[in-house]
């Protein structure tokens, strides 16, 4: 799988597909960092999404989520993005009922 470009494309936005990143990945990236054209880039901002990405992505991972997708303004070329919009792949639904009766768990003590 790609890494995260060093540039955005002519549209302002990183190319399509699904780029492989850790979260340290996308802090020295140009999504947190940005390209260095815009003196208003709020680099600190950005991090701070990527700081609240990772705090509810490592829930998910702690229930079985492999793998989380983000898209929406946080991968323009915006010098303040809205937010990080993201998914997630709930191949955890392939599990038999002992392993969704955990995970069923897992989840409720998440939301305590």
């Amino acid at each position: 799988m790609a890494k995260i470009p060093k540039r955005f494309n002519n549209n302002e936005v990183l190319d399509p597909g699904t780029y492989d990143a850790t979260f340290s990945d996308l802090r020295s990236s140009l999504l947190v960092v940005g390209d260095g054209a815009s003196p208003n880039w709020d680099a600190n901002w950005s991090a701070q999404l990527v700081n609240n990405l990772e705090i509810l992505s490592k829930q998910l991972f702690y229930v079985g989520i492999d793998d989380v997708y983000i898209d929406g303004s946080f991968v323009e070329n915006k010098d303040r993005p809205n937010d990080i919009d993201g998914y997630f792949d709930t191949r955890i639904s392939i599990a038999g009922p002992t392993e969704m009766k955990h995970f069923e768990s897992q989840v409720s003590q998440l939301n305590n």
